[in-house]
């Protein structure tokens, strides 16, 4: 008689290596915490300043990138909206980028939520400032350059979860 195959050898998986303890989680998320207060007070003051904040009375000055963008033979139609654009999604690389390193795993998943969440937010704001902001713009290419910076961000920190070493084995073993 045939013996028949051990159900629990079935089920035997490799082990996975040991994650981060709960201290080192805790102090983790404590970071995170007080960095994303600190962006969410610069973001806040950045989408609901009176004016526009490249311009007259703003906060930043774009001046010298366009001039040398205009020095590079730029056409000047497109050098104004690329750094917008790109300025937009700077702005929004720290959204994606805390979202997805608040998950103890990174997954190519959180990329997507965080363009979906900061897209979501960024409408919000364009809503709000030109409801309550008559100075300034609705433009739903701000939320758009805000999506793809946060999904930039996002992306980074799990490629960058994906490359580095697990925590565990960077500590030394006593045997």
């Amino acid at each position: 008689m045939p013996r028949s195959p051990d159900p629990d050898a079935a089920r035997w998986t490799a082990p996975s290596a040991p994650g981060p303890t709960p201290r080192a989680l805790a102090w983790r998320r404590l970071v995170l915490v007080i960095v994303g207060i600190a962006y969410g007070i610069g973001l806040w003051t950045v989408l609901f300043w009176p004016v526009h904040v490249d311009g007259e009375g703003g906060l930043i000055r774009v001046d010298g990138i366009i001039d040398l963008l205009a020095r590079m033979g730029m056409p000047a139609g497109i050098r104004y909206p690329l750094v917008q654009s790109g300025l937009n999604a700077v702005l929004f690389l720290p959204f994606g980028a805390l979202w997805a390193a608040w998950f103890r795993r990174q997954r190519l998943h959180l990329v997507i939520s965080a363009t979906v969440l900061a897209s979501a937010a960024s409408l919000a704001a364009e809503i709000a400032q030109a409801r309550y902001l008559p100075e300034r713009t609705f433009d739903l290419r701000d939320v758009v350059a805000n999506g793809v910076g946060a999904g930039i961000g996002a992306l980074i920190v799990v490629l960058a979860a994906r490359v580095s070493p697990p925590e565990s084995s960077a500590r030394p073993t006593n045997r």
